[in-house]
């Protein structure tokens, strides 16, 4: 294991897994061994970040899993057992997500739904993600409601964004402000206790730059903003986290192991850049400013130093000055047919 100076500030385990139960802990740090392999979930597609896909879990590290999307040979993705970008099996059918599968699996999810029967080759809904429940009485997003994001396809920038669509159980597609995908393609599914959105005016008070949509002429102002588009703001209230009220344990300058989540098979070194409310702005050591990712302090996606190593995952080492032209090249190349901007990119 490297040695780490007397200078570096490192991140403690327990800052790096506060919001998660004692099993989910050691299932983070030591190895998640309770997921059988292979078992069927359904993922989002990273070709198209709007829809999910039926995939089977191929490997289990430290509790993140490898998914092998189904019917696309040698593609995979990896994502955590906790994140949001993993549901079981008849998740898109009983929220009203987009899913591309094939009819055969359309007929097995009704039947699943009915007999609430799983088999040993399907992951059941308790190895994810707890969401909390939605009361009817409960204030709701609604469709057209305007409120500020972390852009899923470029997590340096926190933008304007509307609801798209209202989905069940609290869940709705999102649509970043300006984005030139006319199908939709790049909406991206929240829940309403997703700690990735906030209420309009956030950036203003936490003194985080805010990006205009594109091709947004003047200053950016969101009373002026909301009259040009003749849009109204979703209320304060139905953020869950301004309920929470979150402490956010982390101080500028502190290294961690983090994913990429641009390229999420890959972990990498990291230093905390800046702290802003529940936020993080996650700075990838060797890389450019650019590359730097807002997340939140609860993410399953950032791990205390020494993780890696902990539970056999390869830990991706900082790039050297001679490397970073030739690897931004690579890396900016995987941006976005759907965006002007030069930035923005797909999952890969």
């Amino acid at each position: 294991m490297a040695t780490v100076s007397d200078e570096t500030v490192s991140v403690p385990p327990s800052l790096a897994s506060n919001n998660i139960s004692p099993s989910q802990q050691s299932s983070r740090l030591n190895g998640a061994t309770f997921i059988a392999i292979p078992t069927a979930s359904e993922v989002i597609d990273k070709f198209r970040v709007s829809q999910m896909r039926v995939g089977k879990i191929s490997e289990v590290i430290g509790g993140r899993l490898k998914i092998n999307y189904e019917n696309i040979p040698g593609e995979h993705f990896w994502v955590h057992h906790a994140s949001e970008l993993i549901h079981p099996v008849s998740w898109s059918h009983v929220t009203g997500h987009e899913i591309e599968a094939t009819q055969e699996y359309h007929n097995d999810v009704v039947k699943l739904i009915e007999t609430n029967s799983y088999s040993a080759s399907i992951a059941t809904p308790d190895l994810f993600r707890k969401i909390p429940k939605i009361s009817p009485d409960d204030d709701q997003f609604q469709e057209g409601q305007k409120l500020e994001a972390v852009d899923p396809l470029d997590m340096s920038r926190i933008c304007p964004a509307t609801i798209g669509k209202v989905l069940k159980n609290g869940y709705f597609m999102l649509s970043i402000d300006g984005s030139l995908a006319e199908d939709g393609s790049d909406w991206f599914c929240y829940h309403s206790s997703s700690r990735l959105i906030f209420p309009i005016n956030f950036c203003e008070i936490n003194k985080i730059p805010l990006s205009p949509p594109l091709d947004y002429q003047g200053e950016f102002e969101w009373g002026k903003y909301l009259r040009e588009t003749n849009s109204v703001y979703a209320p304060r209230e139905v953020f869950q986290i301004i309920k929470e009220k979150t402490t956010n344990p982390f101080s500028i300058g502190m290294k961690i192991e983090a994913v990429d989540m641009m390229a999420p098979h890959l972990v990498c070194v990291a230093t905390i850049a800046q702290v802003a409310d529940s936020l993080i702005r996650v700075h990838f050591d060797g890389w450019s400013d650019d590359f730097e990712q807002w997340i939140d302090c609860q993410s399953t996606n950032i791990y205390p130093i020494g993780w890696c190593e902990l539970v056999g995952y390869k830990l991706e080492p900082p790039k050297q000055p001679e490397q970073e032209n030739t690897e931004t090249t690579k890396r900016s190349s995987k941006k976005s047919n759907n965006r002007k901007s030069n930035k923005r990119k797909r999952l890969t």
